[in-house]
């Protein structure tokens, strides 16, 4: 069908404003460091950290946040910044195989709106959103222009596959400075306003030796299978240096009118993890370990340089913070079919906003460390297992147990944590009201084990919800369905012994 005149002459009108708009809005770089948690960080209070001073100095003239949170793997979290939108929704909920299809058809990503707000967009580095349709996948999704590594990362940080535009192409170059050989190389091309997502692969494993030049740690003799602490660290001091290349190479011009965005995918690596720390609850867990990473951001939306932020962001933030550094009105009108889960933190860095929320979720599957989900507050925090049998949920007060090493819903609960597990568990209920088996008590030891009174969804007062006996012989399933109208009585006569401490709500 051929387009009118007039209709053609007004979509010229438009993206001739667009682009005219975009002209006097700032630049956004948006970069990802891989599995890089607070711990890592000197800015962040690390000790014994590797030399950071370029992300330092980002921090000191701009915005260190101190509870940004993401989910706790690659693809959830990369998935999350990049639409607005909770992983359960993009079908990104696990860190990707090699050849999985990845994010749903019909998911809008940052360059839709962007370039119809007049702006220049590419993503280069790391993608690990699927590959349905094969190499050409990233553009398929909107970005213009993309170049980098499709799967979780590279074998060989000195011989890899690099995808450009839908090409393969062998490197032998070490992956980090090839990727801010390929940033400058794209925005050097760019005539008007650019968003440029930078997803480094460094320092995700393999942990490889970098070029001398890009570090100082001492690493003679040692082996990274048996010791790879030593090796990461020298990998964070060149993607530092590498950053500050890129920084510098820019020019003063260009970075007073670029909003940088530095942050994590997720937290660290369980083989890099430190004490007082525990292994297991880095990388793939629902701890504070596996989604609590550095937030950075530097550049024009930040009125206080060298200010701390102790409000909560959540990786589903970023999206719609970048549309607003972009002056992006989408999704109004744009027809927006999939609702945004983040909200901006703009007003933050502008400072006329302490906190945008007071809650961060975050989710994973197809982790040995237990898939399910979290909800987290500032002083409590929430899990969920659902594929680690029995399916459970853990509590912890962060303010008295950071470490969350004391689940609190193993005796029975105080006030205080009665009232903030009732809260958090209806955050979850309406974040995903997809249902829970919960346990609520225990009784005598049967043939098979003690029996477990578990509930479906939270009871509440007034509402019908399923006690379900588990623990049982075979030949004796049943279920009790109830209304829940009091936790001392039932009808008029008092219970043996109040249900409150077993989570059920007075």
């Amino acid at each position: 069908m051929r387009a009118s005149p007039l209709l053609a002459l007004l979509a010229s009108v438009f993206c001739l404003a667009a682009a005219t708009r975009a002209q006097s809005n700032p630049n956004v770089l948006l970069i990802l460091a891989d599995d890089l948690g607070v711990d890592q960080l000197a800015c962040y209070g690390a000790t014994n950290a590797a030399p950071t001073p370029n992300l330092d100095a980002l921090a000191a003239g701009g915005m260190r946040f101190t509870r940004a949170f993401t989910n706790p793997a690659c693809t959830p979290s990369r998935g999350a910044m990049l639409t607005g939108r909770h992983s359960f929704r993009t079908g990104l909920s696990a860190s990707l195989p090699l050849g999985a299809p990845g994010i749903a058809v019909g998911e809008t990503m940052l360059p839709f709106p962007l370039g119809a707000a007049g702006y220049s967009t590419a993503l280069i580095g790391k993608w690990h959103l699927g590959t349905r349709y094969g190499a050409w996948t990233p553009n398929f999704y909107g970005w213009p222009h993309f170049s980098g590594v499709l799967d979780s990362g590279v074998p060989d940080y000195y011989h890899w596959t690099k995808v450009v535009n839908g090409t393969q192409v062998t490197v032998n170059h070490y992956a980090t400075s090839e990727q801010i050989d390929d940033a400058l190389g794209w925005i050097r091309g760019q005539s008007g306003s650019w968003c440029l997502v930078l997803g480094l692969v460094a320092p995700h494993a393999p942990y490889h030796v970098p070029p001398s030049d890009l570090h100082t740690q001492n690493l003679t003799g040692l082996n990274p299978a048996t010791n790879p602490l030593p090796f990461q660290r020298a990998m964070l001091e060149a993607m530092d240096r590498e950053i500050g290349r890129l920084f510098t190479s820019l020019g003063a011009a260009t970075m007073a009118r670029t909003n940088v965005i530095f942050t994590g995918d997720n937290g660290t690596d369980n083989a890099i993890v430190q004490a007082p720390r525990q292994a297991n609850h880095g990388k793939g867990s629902l701890y504070d370990g596996g989604s609590h990473v550095p937030l950075i951001v530097r550049g024009p939306a930040v009125a206080t340089p060298g200010s701390v932020s102790n409000a909560i962001i959540s990786g589903v933030d970023y999206f719609p913070t970048i549309l607003a550094m972009c002056g992006s009105s989408y999704p109004t009108g744009f027809g927006q079919v999939n609702p945004i889960d983040g909200r901006s933190f703009a007003p933050i860095l502008a400072g006329t906003s302490a906190s945008i929320r007071d809650h961060a979720y975050c989710e994973i599957s197809g982790t040995p460390l237990g898939e399910g989900y979290a909800v987290r507050e500032s002083a409590w925090s929430l899990i969920r297992y659902t594929g680690v049998l029995p399916q459970h949920e853990e509590l912890y007060d962060l303010v008295a147990d950071p470490l969350e090493a004391n689940n609190l819903l193993l005796q029975p609960l105080s006030a205080a944590a009665n009232t903030a597990y009732q809260r958090l568990a209806a955050r979850m209920q309406t974040i995903r009201p997809d249902g829970w088996v919960s346990v609520y008590g225990s009784g005598c030891t049967g043939s098979v084990g003690v029996p477990r009174l578990r509930a479906q969804t939270m009871p509440n007062l007034g509402t019908d919800f399923y006690i379900q006996v588990a623990n049982t012989p075979p030949a004796m399933p049943w279920a009790i369905t109830t209304v829940g109208l009091s936790n001392r009585f039932a009808g008029s006569l008092p219970l043996p012994a109040s249900l409150a401490a077993m989570g059920m709500p007075s």
